[in-house]
């Protein structure tokens, strides 16, 4: 048996399309979509040390804001103020080792 996803069935060739089943399913309304930001939230914070940091649970504004991204856009914007800040705490330790921050490296050769 075999699974495939497509947000837009028109794109996939029909000779491929006439060996499918279709189901179409519905996007989750406003209200599921508030639930699975949270849930996801409360995924990503458990799933990193860094999570102990912040409120089990979003704000309801948090939430609401969430609710219009979708999944991999929440993931990302959660996500992504602490990668950088985990970038600049490496670059300001090294300089405080007495390391210059870490220089572009310059291909030579070939």
């Amino acid at each position: 048996m075999w699974f495939a996803t497509a947000n837009d069935a028109s794109r996939i060739p029909e000779p491929l399309l006439n060996r499918m089943n279709v189901y179409e399913i519905d996007p989750p309304d406003a209200r599921a979509r508030r639930a699975s930001r949270a849930r996801l939230y409360r995924e990503i914070r458990e799933a990193h040390d860094w999570g102990k940091r912040f409120p089990e649970a979003p704000a309801d504004g948090v939430v609401e804001k969430l609710a219009r991204l979708t999944p991999r856009e929440m993931r990302r914007a959660v996500q992504a103020p602490r990668q950088r800040q985990g970038v600049r705490a490496r670059r300001a330790a090294a300089r405080g080792r007495g390391h210059p921050a870490r220089r572009p490296q310059i291909q030579i050769g070939f």
